[in-house]
């Protein structure tokens, strides 16, 4: 749709973008404002709590990424297949 106003008018083409863009970032700050109101707010406590049996050995941490990904170790014991 882009090339095709960008065919018939440049500025036309311009204003069209900026719109798009628009609205793809409105979502995006909603969300951020949102987030650091219930940060602030403080509603979200165990965000900024002592968190307990955290392990920073690098092992965990990708046994961590590799679980977020859907196919680690699940809480059952078994190994999930997606």
């Amino acid at each position: 749709m882009v090339t095709l106003v960008n065919g018939l008018r440049v500025k036309l083409a311009t204003t069209v973008q900026n719109m798009f863009t628009f609205c793809k970032m409105l979502p995006i700050v909603l969300i951020i404002c949102g987030g650091a109101y219930k940060a602030l707010d403080g509603s979200a406590n165990s965000l900024f709590g002592q968190q307990t049996g955290i392990s920073l050995k690098a092992g965990n941490i990708a046994l961590a990424f590799y679980s977020a990904q859907g196919c680690g170790p699940t809480t059952d014991g078994t190994t999930s297949t997606t």
